[in-house]
């Protein structure tokens, strides 16, 4: 166990995880917060860490027992749905089928071509359109 004294406390705790070459970092639950809020403090903090920002996973251990809730901070593989994965594989084949893109085309290439027209769309006229897109999924339909 580790005491980090500071005004901020997740820059400190971050400071002082970074200065230390640690992966990962375990809190408990703050007061007040979810989870998910209290992840997303944190890697707030992380975002202002002087370069190179280190991997680290945020571990949080709920009062009530349970399973502790992971996450990981900064840029990380986004962990997907069956779906997703599904339909990544499923435009492939349809690339490589019937349009002879033939097998120099991997998956990382059908993410890749969605991510930059997503960041293009967002960046563009049809923002709003993405948005409602965005709360769609989040929303579950």
């Amino acid at each position: 166990m580790l005491v980090v004294m500071g005004t901020e406390p997740y820059s400190a705790l971050l400071h002082a995880a970074q200065k230390l070459a640690s992966s990962r970092i375990v809190e408990c639950l703050f007061p007040g917060l979810t989870p998910e809020e209290q992840a997303r403090r944190v890697g707030l903090a992380w975002e202002q860490l002087p370069e190179p920002r280190p991997a680290l996973t945020l571990e949080i251990v709920r009062e009530k027992g349970g399973d502790p809730l992971m996450f990981a901070l900064g840029p990380h593989p986004p962990g997907l749905w069956p779906t997703d994965v599904d339909r990544v594989h499923r435009l492939w084949r349809e690339l490589t089928e019937q349009h002879r893109l033939g097998a120099q085309l991997h998956h990382r290439d059908v993410v890749g071509v969605a991510l930059r027209r997503f960041d293009e769309q967002l960046h563009s006229r049809q923002a709003e359109q993405v948005l409602d897109d965005v709360q769609r999924e989040l929303d579950g339909q």
